[in-house]
């Protein structure tokens, strides 16, 4: 079904890891991360712009509830090969940022995960310029991160969300990214998104939930 929100609707904050190798830096020389302009949010409306899977069951009695939060932003930087098609349309899929056992939680939206197959997304904080920290990719199945060499933390898929606990303390201050990343041909492709950190402003969220029943319906995960 489309998705009319999960934790969406808060997407009109304008701003998954912009891709990093393990110094903290950028995975493609072709990403500016300190580009000044922030990307409008996708237009998420009742007619669906992007699309998820919720269940229509009761809601499970172990079923987290969360909000959507404020803190977020869209899939809009492209990179990879120069000719090569975005892996997302950029503006369609976004990550939501929620306050986690310590650590940020990126839940990331609007993903056509069936199409788009095996996936490395990441995250990572921008605490200056060019300064990345907490740096990781996590494999939505096994060897999709295969040539990535940053940490791992921990991805689930709920429906068609993807909840990653990141490696990112709630106390740090600068700019937040969550990327959609996979291996190509002699690289690495993904798209990326930002947020500021203001874990005043997030939601908390229980990353390990079974289930989460958001304003868009119930969310089982695997």
């Amino acid at each position: 079904m489309r998705m009319r929100t999960f934790v969406a609707a808060a997407l009109g904050t304008a701003l998954l890891l912009v891709g990093c190798n393990d110094d903290g830096g950028s995975a493609s020389d072709d990403t500016d991360p300190t580009e000044d302009t922030e990307p409008a949010a996708p237009d998420v409306t009742d007619a669906g712009d992007t699309e998820s899977t919720t269940t229509t069951s009761a809601v499970a009695s172990d079923a987290f509830v969360v909000e959507d939060s404020p803190v977020a932003g869209t899939l809009e930087e492209a990179y990879g090969a120069p000719d090569a098609d975005p892996i997302v349309e950029p503006g369609t899929a976004g990550v939501q940022w929620y306050a986690g056992a310590g650590t940020w939680v990126a839940v990331f939206i609007g993903l056509d995960l069936e199409g788009l197959g095996p996936l490395c997304p990441g995250t990572s904080v921008e605490t200056g310029p060019g300064t990345f920290l907490h740096v990781s990719n996590t494999p939505t199945e096994d060897g999709a991160c295969e040539g990535f060499t940053n940490p791992e933390a921990t991805v689930r898929r709920c429906g068609e969300v993807l909840v990653y606990e990141t490696l990112i303390p709630l106390d740090v201050e600068g700019t937040l990214y969550g990327s959609v990343e996979r291996a190509a041909d002699g690289g690495i492709e993904g798209i990326t998104s930002r947020a500021e950190a203001d874990p005043g402003q997030a939601p908390d969220i229980d990353p390990q939930a079974p289930a989460y029943d958001s304003p868009a319906g119930v969310f089982e995960c695997e």
